[in-house]
């Protein structure tokens, strides 16, 4: 075995024995919509457990981080649920011992943009200097690796939610999302919580209480939570782009996406 893969299997295995019995990953390529469902998870841990504090950047991503990639957990552990371990790692059974799971899954032509902008924004050597065209065909970071990711996940996780729909009917979706997890939640608190991860709130927060030092560094310019809008894809893919999109889904047999792209 090869000293890299070696290297990889001893991280997976230190990665597992972090992970507790009862904690639920929430997996998801990036800018698909998994800090959004961790908001609405601190959101119920605050009303819960912590004097209804105004959940921000600072308690997501720092007092209530449980993050599987990084292997960085909050000494607090919330005593009434369980814990929302963040993942953008593809599947592997070994990697996640068969815990439950959410997959959150978004238009992979938006994911594309609101990723690419994310890539340009960041300081230093994870910053990305290419165009948009190039971006998305490149094998680690585009489309390619939208679709490996994708197919990785379904089918494994304990249930799916679709970014769209969260979108369109938040309280809905989660109330599905909770009942497949088998997590009891009051229909108030959730209806609270879902109103208080509003993307116009959490655009609120950022702006007044700003990100946590914890999470990465990037330009002045750049907010984390950006419109959270449906079809942006439009403004910045050329017919060339759209093509190759559709025969990558169409190749990898995803006519379930492909019924998504507009």
């Amino acid at each position: 075995m090869a000293v890299k893969s070696v290297k990889r299997l001893i991280r997976d295995v230190w990665r597992a024995r972090q992970l507790k019995p009862d904690d639920v990953l929430v997996a998801s390529f990036p800018k698909s919509g998994n800090t959004w469902v961790r908001f609405i998870f601190a959101n119920i841990v605050a009303q819960r457990e912590m004097g209804d504090i105004d959940v921000d950047f600072h308690v997501v991503n720092s007092k209530l981080l449980y993050s599987y990639d990084s292997s960085s957990y909050s000494r607090i552990s919330p005593k009434t649920m369980s814990r929302f371990v963040k993942t953008h790692l593809k599947y592997n059974r070994l990697r996640f011992n068969g815990n439950k799971s959410v997959y959150v899954y978004r238009n992979p032509a938006d994911v594309m943009v609101s990723y690419f902008m994310f890539r340009k924004a960041l300081k230093g050597a994870g910053s990305y200097g290419g165009d948009f065209q190039s971006f998305i065909r490149d094998s680690k970071k585009g489309l390619p690796a939208w679709v490996a990711h994708y197919k990785s996940w379904i089918g494994k996780a304990s249930c799916v939610l679709s970014y769209e729909r969260l979108k369109d009917n938040p309280f809905s979706e989660m109330s599905r999302v909770f009942r497949d997890l088998s997590i009891a939640v009051e229909e108030d608190e959730l209806r609270q919580a879902v109103e208080e991860s509003d993307i116009a709130n959490v655009r609120r927060k950022e702006e007044e209480t700003g990100l946590p030092e914890e999470m990465i560094d990037f330009k002045e310019e750049y907010r984390f939570a950006r419109s959270g809008v449906t079809g942006q894809h439009k403004e910045y893919f050329e017919q060339d782009d759209r093509d190759y999109l559709l025969n990558l889904l169409e190749t990898n047999h995803l006519s379930e996406i492909l019924s998504i792209i507009e």
